[in-house]
């Protein structure tokens, strides 16, 4: 019956180390996806941040195109109105004498 026992004991013994084994290699694996998940989500922040920041630059580009646009715009209003009013001058001067 000793015999028996100590065998019996000594296979628990074995299947519970196997068991801590087979536990400790799959928190070795949930850390080792977490960290690399850790790493995907760094990325893709990073990811994420550079697109805002190019999106941003290309408001602002357009922003800038949009103001110069209409800076030209009323650039050319403005020169109309003095070509007009340097031909209203001529023809004031013209018609005086």
């Amino acid at each position: 019956m000793g015999v028996i026992t100590k065998s019996v004991s000594e296979t628990l013994k074995e299947k519970n180390r196997q068991e801590q084994i087979e536990k400790e290699k799959q928190k070795e694996e949930i850390i080792q996806k977490s960290k690399e998940f850790g790493k995907s989500m760094g990325k893709m922040i990073r990811l994420k941040e550079e697109l805002i920041q190019k999106i941003e630059e290309e408001r602002k580009k357009r922003e800038q195109e949009e103001k110069e646009k209409l800076r030209e715009k009323k650039r050319k209003e403005v020169d109309e109105i003095k070509r007009m009013l340097k031909e209203t001058s001529k023809k004031n001067k013209n018609n005086e004498k």
